[in-house]
């Protein structure tokens, strides 16, 4: 067979025009095997190209998943297992990434941690939660998570108390504190500093129970009188978190 035309094509590339078919190869396959020079290729040649250039082709996948974002290790080669290339490919493009400056692990968990906690409400520790599920350990974490300081946290914290308090004026302060606390934890801040700032914060509520015991007056009564009636009204008032007045 002869080799009609070479075109460039990206990342190392070219398109062989070879008898009436195409072919992408690698330039370091088209170096390794003259084939600027010897023009004439056989079928075996040409077998064993394609097969040494699986690996070129799962590289050029790889790094346009890496353009689009800054990604690990971990999630490069689930990506490319869902791709079905085998693990020994996998693992030896995922070397030469790493080799080539692509994957650096205290790059990825600097830009990541800055991403979440100026594009996010994250606390730390869902930020290393995960961090943890891309494949890194603790160790490599910590020291960079110290970014997320104890005064940004408090911070962040007042913001968001604030906030559901100002859109959640029906429910009572006890409700709406455990909400707010559940809340907060599940986005990753640290307890003690969520039970600190939410002593901080004003729960008036006298106007909302006022309402709520006239609401709950207004309809055990037509079934309870006197003291079973009080029984009954404060009862259903615990339930709804609003505490004697």
């Amino acid at each position: 067979m002869t080799i009609k035309k070479f075109t460039k094509g990206r990342n190392g590339m070219y398109i062989l025009n070879i008898d009436e078919k195409k072919y992408r190869l690698h330039e370091d396959l088209i170096l390794e095997y003259k084939l600027i020079i010897n023009k004439e290729i056989s079928n075996e040649v040409l077998y064993e190209l394609i097969e040494k250039n699986k690996k070129y082709e799962i590289y050029e996948v790889a790094l346009k998943y890496i353009s689009i974002k800054m990604r690990s290790k971990k999630e490069i080669s689930e990506y490319l297992k869902k791709k079905e290339y085998s693990n020994i490919d996998i693992e030896e493009v995922t070397s030469i990434l790493e080799n080539n400056g692509y994957l650096n692990n205290n790059h990825y968990i600097e830009a990541f941690i800055h991403d979440k906690i100026n594009l996010s409400s994250y606390g730390p520790e869902k930020i290393k939660q995960e961090l943890k599920q891309n494949g890194f350990s603790e160790d490599n974490i910590l020291e960079k998570i110290k970014v997320y300081s104890d005064e940004l946290q408090y911070e962040r914290i007042d913001k968001i108390i604030n906030k559901m308090i100002k859109i959640n004026k029906n429910k009572s302060g006890v409700i709406l504190k455990r909400k707010i606390e559940m809340y907060l934890l599940n986005l990753g801040y640290e307890k003690e500093k969520i039970i600190s700032s939410l002593e901080k914060f004003n729960y008036n509520d006298e106007d909302l129970y006022k309402k709520e015991y006239e609401k709950q007056l207004k309809k055990l009564s037509k079934k309870y009188k006197d003291k079973e009636l009080e029984y009954k009204i404060k009862q259903k008032m615990y339930q709804n978190g609003f505490y004697d007045k």
